[in-house]
């Protein structure tokens, strides 16, 4: 039997290896449930909501995975909202860019350009943060994707020049 406190952990497992297994809609399913039970623990604090409402970015992926593209970007914004409210960048960055690529199937490219242009903006300033013993290689090649983003995009709508100019700034 699994002990009451652990269930959530395993609605979050099961989300995991539904992804695996290529089917989103039950991966969604599980990670609904999870986040339902963690958000009635009666020990809830007010920052381990904002750190549990930052997880919402897994569900966010999931639905754009699912091509629930306007959900996609409700659940990413609630994480942009906590990451905000604890100046938490490492997911931030990811929401704006999730809610970026998901107006742009919406065909909403002016709004998906300013998302990208705001996950880019978080990006450069953690790279900015970084210092010397950091490895900054293995910083852009996690974030590169956005910029491959915001080019695309940019040509796709006629920016070139802007587009070259976020090429150099990605290097």
């Amino acid at each position: 039997l699994i002990e009451e406190d652990h269930l959530p952990d395993v609605e979050m497992m099961l989300s995991y290896i539904y992804r695996e297994l290529g089917e989103p809609e039950k991966c969604i399913e599980y990670y609904q449930k999870f986040l339902k039970l963690r958000e009635a623990a009666p020990d809830m604090t007010q920052d381990a909501r904002y750190m549990l409402d930052i997880t919402r970015i897994a569900l966010a992926q999931y639905l754009y995975d699912a091509g629930r593209y306007d959900e996609a970007v409700a659940e990413a914004q609630k994480v942009i909202s906590a990451a905000e409210a604890i100046s938490w960048t490492s997911d931030l960055w990811r929401a704006l860019s999730l809610i970026g690529r998901a107006q742009e199937k919406l065909g909403n490219k002016d709004s998906a350009l300013q998302s990208l242009k705001k996950a880019i903006e978080v990006i450069e300033s953690q790279r900015g943060g970084l210092g010397a013993g950091d490895d900054r290689a293995s910083f852009l090649e996690k974030h590169i994707g956005v910029y491959r983003e915001i080019i695309r995009l940019l040509i796709g709508m006629g920016a070139a020049d802007e587009a070259l100019d976020y090429l150099e700034r990605s290097k």
